[in-house]
């Protein structure tokens, strides 16, 4: 198989709207892979058969959302984190109230940091180390310039890898359907994200949900673990 000359990641549906309609010369570089969330509705189809009459409802920052699932047939509800935000404050419902309870299945270690800018790249770091000097992180307004440029880039050569992309500003973090799309605090928002990070890498160097020792410094290998059975190529492709 030929190396890629530049692989342009697409967990954002708005830049691959944008890319389909408005530069389709870079179609073929987008990754052939699914959106994360479209990624998570098909693991859970496959892994959970004890929610087969289920229906899924997905969180989500973002507007376009809805889209792709339509456009994509995902099996699942799309509801944005706005709009539960309203409800709750509309019903009298303080989420302060409750005791902070972990989420379901397995613990993401640095996965968590990926809806914020340049998260991806510090998820792939893990597989492959040094990736980020063969990449390029933009976010914004910027990104669509750069865009229609890029196929003259590629063609020079002079193009990146990976182009980590994304259209809002603050990431997914700060997400059109999130209450944070016009929040200049962009270093607060990624606080929290990086909290969580740093306590979901300590949960697999101590050895994971059941406590026991890890034969690797960092917990790798269950995490390694954890993702090869939950993998199948074709299936998320």
């Amino acid at each position: 198989t030929q190396a890629p000359q530049c692989v342009i990641a697409q967990p954002c549906p708005v830049i691959v709207n944008y890319i389909q309609l408005y530069r389709p010369e870079l179609i073929r570089h987008l990754a052939p892979v699914d959106s994360p969330m479209g990624h998570t509705v098909k693991m859970i189809r496959a892994h959970y058969p004890e929610l087969a009459d289920h229906r899924i409802l997905i969180v989500s920052p973002c507007m376009a959302k809805a889209r792709e699932f339509a456009d994509q047939s995902v099996d699942a509800l799309s509801i944005m984190v706005a709009s539960i935000k309203q409800h709750l404050e509309s019903t009298g419902v303080d989420l302060h109230v409750f005791p902070e309870r972990p989420f379901d299945g397995p613990a993401p270690e640095r996965g968590v940091c990926f809806p914020m800018p340049g998260g991806l790249l510090e998820t792939l770091e893990r597989e492959l180390p040094g990736v980020k000097a063969h990449a390029r992180q933009i976010e914004g307004t910027r990104v669509y310039p750069y865009l229609d440029s890029l196929s003259t880039t590629i063609a020079a050569g002079n193009a990146p890898l990976l182009i980590d992309c994304l259209n809002c500003e603050a990431g997914c973090i700060g997400g059109t359907g999130t209450t944070h799309f016009r929040n200049a605090d962009i270093d607060g928002l990624e606080r929290v994200i990086r909290r969580r990070r740093n306590a979901t890498t300590a949960h697999y160097c101590a050895g994971g949900a059941d406590g026991a020792s890890t034969a690797d410094s960092d917990g790798s290998a269950e995490l390694r673990a954890t993702i090869d059975a939950h993998w199948k190529r074709e299936r998320y492709t």
